[in-house]
């Protein structure tokens, strides 16, 4: 046996409320374990599965505990001892198992270890034995002989029982009628036969002798012997046939076995008719039938009365015998029909007794056990699942409770497990509602920020096409302005000598030059107007970054438009600032232009000069009205792609924001379907809780 070092003699507490369950295939080796025995043992789940169950097997514990484990098992019942085990650091704590096979498809696959806290009165009982087992190197004593007949063997030693009493009862009466019928024969040929035998013997020599007296009535000298109708002869021949029923009867008074005083007394009844038939009747009857009337009347006077009735004396004897002896013989047949009586009841009674006690005993064998058994099936129906059912029988209904045991054990485990389950998604329920909780929060928040910055790209939106209408007002303007100047141009060196209409078209061209002088100052507002829209744009456009990169793979696509709208703004605050500069040229070339045209308005007289040096003005006038005509167009061009740019944005930033309130929804469905997961999982372990798992 394997010794598993070290031992601390230290007991570990067993985790209350709880079941350490184990399974082990065919050869012991670990398959499963809960949660709860890796614990106890200080094992990792790694270093036990696969792992012989020995490993946590304590050196105190005897061999012959786990030989009777494996016996058992191996039969396919189940086990339940008190065990020590032993944990990875040395200390040890007992169990109280329950080991019961695993069985599918009608075959043995595995084995299941269910353990739960033992008493202290068992852990000290157990000690106790363990020791004494280990002292004496023993084994496990088997039970008893009894304890091992089936209820199959128990019903046929019934059968056998009453069907011997049966033959038994039945052979003591055949014998005891037997008997009596052997009484009755002996009575009849010993009594009955030789009395009726020797009453028509008595008889047949008496109706001789009256014979004998009716033939003397035939005497000649009788006056009355006319009278007779018939002959002397018919007396005379009546004699005859009672002498050969007399030899008849007297066989049968003499073949009987009788004791010697009835032959005795039989033998002298016979030498009596003896005498009487040769000393009497047979001479009377000779006479008579020689017509010796007298002779034949002495001889009946002399001889056949007092032979006759010493015949008679001795007949009587016999019967008198006969009948005391036949008396005796009554009563000893009616003691031995008492005493046959007697025993019969007895043996009834006694057949009844040991039928009853059997049949109490079957009853006690079968009747207990199934009533156990509905105790413990109602148990089990009222959700009680702690109670300890007997498993030590051998017959029919041991085997009954062991299933019964298997079947609590098995429903102890699954509870247990949906028990831990059920706690385990409430967990994992009330996690997920916070996640989605806060999912839904934050998309909301998400939600508002993305719907301002929707609304900030509309207003964007708004400026930059308010922004290109303004720059092709400014466009237009300058276009006017380079027609002005060629115009001006054209009529000064047309006109030059007419310097009264030169004073008036310098002064329409200082008027003219005012105009562009305002039109330039508002393009410098209108561009500061972009620059800030720029800037805005491009804050707007950082957040949507911000909030796309916090949207992950769904918010990819607003961070490219995001980006392309940062790069607008940049290149329009670029553009903007390039229109300032050439604005803030413009009005000092336009400022120098007005002050020329005043000069030469108070300078006439140097007007030819003036407006050589006004046509040279002008000419810079016209190139830069070209080239504000070209800015401004570059300016248009840009706001029009920026206008395109930020309803691109716009379009996205309502995508994105119904994705959102998609991913809101979803969120508050999944933290709706984690509510009905809680209440299920409360509903489950108010359905577990039903059951009774663990002692209180």
């Amino acid at each position: 046996m394997k010794i598993n070092t070290p031992v601390t003699q230290r007991e570990k507490p067993f985790p209350s409320g709880k079941y350490l369950v184990s399974k082990t295939d065919l050869k012991g080796a670990i398959t499963y374990c809960n949660d709860a025995f890796i614990e106890l043992s200080g094992f990792t789940k790694d270093e036990l599965i696969g792992k012989n169950h020995n490993i946590v097997r304590h050196p105190d514990m005897p061999p012959a505990a786990f030989e009777n484990l494996w016996t058992t098992v191996k039969k396919g019942r189940p086990w339940r001892g008190i065990v020590k085990n032993r944990s990875k650091d040395g200390d040890h704590y007992w169990v109280d198992a329950f080991v019961v096979p695993l069985n599918k498809n009608g075959q043995v696959t595995g084995y299941m270890s269910v353990r739960s806290e033992p008493s202290r009165q068992q852990v000290r009982d157990a000690e106790a034995l363990y020791q004494q087992l280990n002292a004496s190197k023993a084994a496990i004593p088997l039970p008893g002989f009894m304890s091992r007949i089936s209820i199959r063997a128990r019903l046929m030693a019934v059968m056998v029982l009453m069907a011997s009493l049966l033959i038994g009862g039945a052979i003591l009466g055949i014998g005891s009628l037997y008997y009596c019928n052997q009484a009755l024969n002996a009575a009849y040929e010993e009594h009955m036969a030789p009395s009726v035998a020797l009453a028509q013997m008595v008889e047949r020599l008496a109706d001789n002798r009256s014979q004998i007296m009716l033939g003397l009535q035939h005497s000649p000298e009788n006056r009355y012997s006319k009278m007779h109708d018939h002959p002397a002869d018919m007396h005379i021949e009546a004699t005859r046939k009672n002498r050969e029923q007399i030899e008849t009867l007297r066989k049968d008074l003499t073949r009987a076995s009788q004791d010697a005083e009835t032959q005795a007394l039989i033998q002298a009844f016979l030498t009596a008719r003896d005498a009487y038939s040769q000393e009497g009747v047979s001479p009377a009857r000779e006479a008579l039938k020689a017509g010796d009337y007298d002779g034949a009347q002495k001889l009946l006077l002399t001889k056949i009365n007092p032979l006759y009735k010493d015949l008679a004396a001795k007949g009587e004897a016999v019967l008198h015998h006969l009948t005391e002896t036949g008396r005796k013989d009554y009563a000893a047949a009616q003691s031995r029909y008492e005493m046959i009586r007697n025993l019969s009841i007895a043996g009834v009674v006694l057949s009844l007794v040991l039928v009853m006690v059997a049949g109490g005993f079957l009853m006690r064998a079968i009747i207990g056990p199934i009533e156990k058994a509905i105790q413990h099936f109602d148990r089990i129906a009222e959700g009680v699942l702690t109670d300890e059912i007997d498993i030590s029988g051998q017959d029919e209904t041991g085997r009954l409770m062991c299933a019964l045991a298997a079947m609590q054990v098995h429903l102890k485990v699954i509870l247990d497990e949906v028990r831990l389950v059920s706690l385990a998604l409430d967990e994992q329920s009330r996690s997920l509602t916070r996640d989605m909780n806060q999912v839904v929060e934050q998309s909301m928040q998400q939600q508002d920020r993305v719907q301002g910055t929707a609304a900030a790209t509309e207003e964007l939106t708004q400026s930059v096409a308010e922004v290109a209408a303004s720059v092709d007002s400014t466009a237009n303007a300058a276009a006017r302005s380079k027609s002005l100047v060629s115009e001006s141009t054209a009529s000064m060196s047309s006109s030059m000598e007419a310097t009264s209409r030169v004073v008036g078209a310098v002064q329409d061209s200082s008027a003219t030059i005012n105009d562009l002088n305002q039109a330039i100052q508002k393009i410098g507002v209108i561009t500061n107007t972009i620059r800030e829209i720029a800037e805005q744009t491009n804050l707007l456009a950082l957040n949507a970054a911000v909030e796309a990169a916090r949207a992950g793979e769904q918010g990819r696509g607003f961070a490219v438009v995001a980006d392309e709208v940062r790069k607008l703004a940049e290149r329009t605050a670029t553009s903007t600032a390039d229109i300032n500069t050439t604005v803030t040229e413009f009005q000092a070339v336009t400022h120098k232009a007005v002050e020329s045209m005043e000069l030469a308005a108070k300078e006439v007289e140097e007007g030819i000069n003036l407006m050589k040096n006004s046509v040279s003005g002008l000419d810079l006038i016209r190139a830069s009205s070209d080239e504000v005509a070209d800015m401004a167009n570059h300016i248009a061009a840009a706001a029009k792609e920026q206008h395109i740019a930020s309803q691109d944005v716009a379009v996205n930033m309502e995508h994105i924001s119904g994705l959102i309130e998609q991913n809101t929804t979803a969120a508050e469905s999944a933290r709706q379907s984690a509510d009905h997961l809680a209440a299920s999982a409360a509903e489950l372990r108010h359905v577990v809780a039903m059951f009774e798992l663990v002692k209180r």
